[in-house]
């Protein structure tokens, strides 16, 4: 095993001596990566249980809070993606800080949006039923 180790570190001195450079991979903070995912994991194993609350338990209004929250949040993180996808900022500098900002102020203002249906109106649930119904 030892020697397997000593083999493939040789690989590379070649290029080293040729003149290439080698890179060394960037250390990041947990929250940029396991925490990240594990909330991601997070909200997708709770919207359809919420949504399953919703559709099977009728109105109520901690199932409202919650979908007008994890909603919401579910669909930035899902746009995030898009946008770390199709414009790269080391690619796309400008492009990307544009896309980045206007997605943060749409989620912002969309969970707003969920609040006042929520307290001041009859609910996501309730106004979902009532557009699926066509009884508005």
């Amino acid at each position: 095993m030892f020697r397997t180790a000593i083999r493939q570190a040789s690989v590379f001195s070649p290029l080293m001596r040729a003149g290439f450079k080698t890179t060394t991979a960037e250390t990041k903070s947990k929250s940029l990566g396991s925490y990240h995912w594990n909330f991601e994991r997070a909200l997708s194993v709770v919207t359809p249980a919420l949504m399953g609350a919703a559709v099977f338990g009728g109105q109520n209004t901690l199932v409202d809070i919650g979908l007008g929250i994890v909603l919401p949040l579910h669909c930035h993180i899902g746009f995030d993606a898009m946008i770390t996808d199709y414009f790269p900022e080391r690619k796309y500098k400008a492009l990307n800080f544009i896309t980045t900002w206007a997605l943060r102020l749409v989620t912002a203002i969309t969970l707003f949006g969920c609040f006042i249906i929520n307290s001041k109106d009859v609910g996501l649930t309730n106004l979902t039923k009532k557009l699926w119904t066509g009884k508005l």
